[in-house]
């Protein structure tokens, strides 16, 4: 801060708001006058004054003198806001250089005055963050695991734009006839000219609440969590706006913990201390990967949604409800269990992206199993999709080992190649299988939440345009319109596969099934349980790739894809007969597709497709195999065999070609 000694301009403000009080006590004592009753009252009342005189005198005094240190005079106490802040720039003393505010103010007031309370919100980050971690910053150029322009990079990131969420609703309701992404929250260019796959090269602001019933959804529901939003009405889901989203720590409870004595520690909607940290917990990326969307956050912790129409709950203990929504518990992604956080396996351009803006967030990300754990051809090069080199992974002695950014606890990494100790997986390995997603297999569950129906009332009012946000600056705007829904049922159970958009074998599961039924604003019904069909002419329900982020070392059985029509994407008999609710729809609603490969669900992820009917065929044909080779055996080679065998062996050989071979037409 830049001390300053209180002086005569300190005093004289006092005196002038002491000198506003006198008209209010001139007319108390006035009246006391007039009621013939100041004998009585003289001496409380002469007391009253000087007591208020002096109480007002002695506070104005003490603030000033407070204020001669600054902002720390009043803040004493608040922790540094960041080690690495303060040693480069002095920022636990010039509160100033993020807040600005006048840190030689007389009073609260005057040193308030042009205060940015979130400097990290995106609608002043220019101002702020970007000194320094921008390619146009002031004070210093600050570079992170060899990446600058923080800022500019971020502004253009899936979670700043919610351009996937955004295209995947518009696209399956028909108000767009591109699964490319078209609208982000905020009109947004690309940084450079060069858009690589997935990515476009402009977004413009979505359209208002009235231009459609996807619009209305999107900005009163839906897009609560991105990052030009704080949300801080809702337990369990605090969070600021901007990078202090994921910088600044919230509690569930939105209670503080901070130092500072002017910040209540009993009202909620304030982070836990005031400091910004790169050691990012998941419980913080719960704060928005919780109910909505893949719900990763909520599986990859062993949390499960299960509250529905139908009320179908998996076995297990019940946990209170919590993220607004009734959970149980499930078997968590081996990698937490281990004590692996989010930021352990996702970098900094998997967060805070590379400048380019990405329809979906699977073109950002770019971590794969493959990058730790390698294939059974090919060992791991611990860099990711974009060649990026993991900083956390060392190698000793040729063993992989990670360590945690957090706890800094060490982990060896397990490698699945022919070198390793696996070394029957390329034996049982073929051309079919070289096609699989690693999480195709080993994810044993998903969460999948089908059909939900919608409901837009008009004659009530949504607190908050959620694409608007709140923020700096930015109070919350309402919205004339309301929706509630009704899942109609949630379970966690085997997902189905289908194929990606790399083209390989994928886990699929429910997203955006949804019916709208719509009330007027005197309560009239205008439209009920409508379903939407997509520009594709299939159904606008969606049935998508995912990594569940539910991974088991244990792969799940052969039979519950070879033998399983819900895993072929065929779907399954007597899951949710739509009929009985009234709905237009005819099929499993966890049916991808016919026998023959048709479709029938669409997906706002380009090209992503059930299983062909060649394809389905020869999964059946090699289905037969199951019956026999539940587990994977140790393949006898024919020099191995006696005699007798080897026509046995021949035979066998001739029967697998028989089942798996194509016929010719």
């Amino acid at each position: 801060m830049f001390p300053v000694r209180p002086g005569i301009h300190e005093f004289a403000s006092a005196s002038v708001r002491i000198q506003e009080r006198i008209p209010a006590l001139v007319r108390a004592i006035s009246m006391a006058l007039r009621e013939k009753a100041f004998r009585v009252v003289q001496f409380p009342l002469l007391f009253a004054v000087f007591f208020l005189f002096s109480s007002v005198a002695g506070a104005e005094q003490k603030e000033a003198q407070l204020r001669g240190r600054g902002c720390l005079g009043c803040h004493e106490g608040i922790e540094s806001i960041n080690s690495r802040m303060a040693s480069e720039w002095g920022a636990d003393r010039r509160c100033e250089v993020c807040h600005y505010g006048n840190p030689a103010g007389a009073t609260k007031l005057e040193a308030h005055a042009d205060l940015i309370a979130n400097p990290a919100d995106f609608r002043v980050i220019e101002r702020t963050c970007g000194k320094c971690h921008s390619d146009y910053g002031e004070i210093v150029q600050v570079t992170l695991n060899g990446v600058d322009n923080h800022v500019g990079r971020v502004l253009c990131s899936v979670m700043a734009t919610a351009a996937g969420e955004i295209a995947g609703t518009r696209y399956l309701w028909n108000e767009q006839n591109t699964r490319d992404a078209v609208y982000a929250v905020r009109d947004v260019s690309d940084l450079d000219q060069a858009q690589p796959p997935g990515a476009v090269q402009r977004l413009r602001e979505l359209p208002p609440a009235s231009h459609s019933d996807a619009d209305h959804l999107l900005r009163s529901s839906c897009l609560r969590c991105h990052l030009w939003t704080e949300d801080k009405q809702n337990p369990d889901i605090f969070r600021s706006a901007g990078c202090a989203a994921c910088h600044v720590l919230y509690d569930k409870s939105g209670l503080s913990q901070t130092g500072d004595p002017t910040i209540p520690k009993d009202e909620p909607g304030h982070p836990i201390r005031h400091q910004i940290t790169t050691a990012i917990p998941t419980a913080q990326c719960l704060m928005c990967h919780n109910d909505g969307g893949s719900r990763i956050g909520l599986s990859y912790t062993g949390l499960s949604v299960t509250d529905s129409a139908l009320e179908r709950k998996p076995p297990g203990p019940t946990e209170e409800t919590s993220y607004g929504a009734y959970l149980v518990h499930v078997p968590p992604d081996v990698h937490f269990s281990r004590g692996m956080d989010c930021i352990d396996c996702h970098d900094t351009i998997d967060m805070h992206g590379d400048g380019n803006l990405y329809s979906r967030q699977e073109f950002q990300v770019g971590i794969r199993c493959e990058t730790c754990h390698g294939t059974a051809e090919k060992p791991p090069g611990f860099r990711t999709e974009r060649g990026d080199l993991l900083k956390n992974v060392d190698i000793e002695n040729g063993k992989p080992y990670m360590l945690t950014k957090i706890h800094m606890e060490r982990l060896s990494i397990p490698v699945v190649s022919s070198t390793s100790e696996f070394s029957w997986l390329p034996d049982i390995w073929h051309k079919g299988h070289q096609r699989l997603e690693c999480y195709a297999c080993h994810s044993t569950a998903a969460p999948q939440c089908y059909t939900c129906h919608l409901i837009r009332d008009d004659s009530r009012t949504s607190p908050v345009d959620w694409a608007q946000g709140i923020g700096e600056k930015q109070a919350a705007e309402q919205l004339p319109g309301a929706w509630s829904g009704r899942k109609l049922l949630q379970e966690w159970f085997d997902p189905a596969l289908g194929v990606n958009s790399r083209g390989r074998v994928s886990p699929f599961i429910p997203g955006g099934q949804s019916t709208v039924s719509h009330l007027g604003p005197d309560g009239s019904l205008k439209t009920l349980k409508k379903t939407f069909s997509t520009a594709a002419g299939l159904y606008g329900f969606s049935m998508n790739p995912v990594q569940p982020h539910t991974t088991s070392s244990k792969a799940r059985p052969c039979y519950s894809c070879h033998s399983s029509q819900k895993a072929l994407g065929l779907g399954t008999e007597g899951l949710l007969d739509l009929k009985r609710f009234g709905l237009p729809v005819t099929f499993p609603p966890d049916k991808m597709g016919n026998e023959d490969g048709t479709r029938i669900q669409d997906s706002p992820h380009e090209g992503v497709r059930p299983f062909s009917g060649e394809e389905l065929r020869k999964i059946y044909r090699t289905g037969f195999c199951v019956s026999c080779h539940s587990e994977p055996i140790e393949r006898a080679t024919p020099a191995n065999l006696p005699d007798s065998m080897k026509e046995a062996d021949e035979l066998h050989q001739k029967l697998i070609e028989l089942l798996v071979t194509p016929k010719e037409e």
